[in-house]
């Protein structure tokens, strides 16, 4: 990859889903079962949905708020991790941890513009996603406890195919 030309992503059918289910596995293994970011609790661990969507999850423990008050934490595989605040898929960040985990060095970086066009987003989100791929292969994230799933799982998609045809 000489950073002007990044194969486009075109998502396979139940990408998304795909996607959670690979994460969930290198966040919680050995069996992706899946453990509260908070407090550790690993049982019991109720499976809920949100518009339809599957992969949130709710620890009945009770967790304060920033209020004062105290509920039950429902979180999903990307809480207390860097992809906490992204809203770009699962599929997609996928794609680019495959794409930046085979890149043989920093010197051969992709453009933010090349990422934007080939997995479809705006080029401020690329330019971020960009420099926490790099801060998490080169930098102080890959450090961290929360992260380490992900860095292990960026080394794992780059000795695979493509997730994309």
């Amino acid at each position: 990859m000489d950073g002007r030309l990044l194969p486009k992503y075109v998502p396979r059918e139940n990408a998304a889903a795909t996607a959670r289910r690979i994460v969930e596995h290198f966040r919680w293994p050995p069996n992706g079962h899946p453990v509260c970011p908070t407090c550790g609790s690993r049982w019991p661990i109720y499976k809920e949905t949100r518009k339809g969507e599957e992969g949130y999850y709710r620890c009945p423990s009770l967790h304060p708020r920033p209020d004062g008050s105290s509920k039950p934490l429902v979180f999903t595989v990307r809480t207390g991790t860097l992809l906490e605040r992204s809203h770009l898929p699962l599929d997609k960040l996928l794609y680019c941890f495959w794409l930046y985990g085979r890149l043989p060095s920093q010197h051969q970086i992709p453009s933010a513009i090349s990422l934007a066009t080939a997995i479809d987003i705006n080029l401020k989100s690329a330019a971020s996603l960009l420099n926490h791929l790099y801060q998490l292969r080169d930098g102080r994230l890959s450090d961290e406890p929360a992260n380490r799933f992900l860095f292990l799982l960026m080394a794992d998609l780059a000795r695979q195919r493509p997730l994309s045809p």
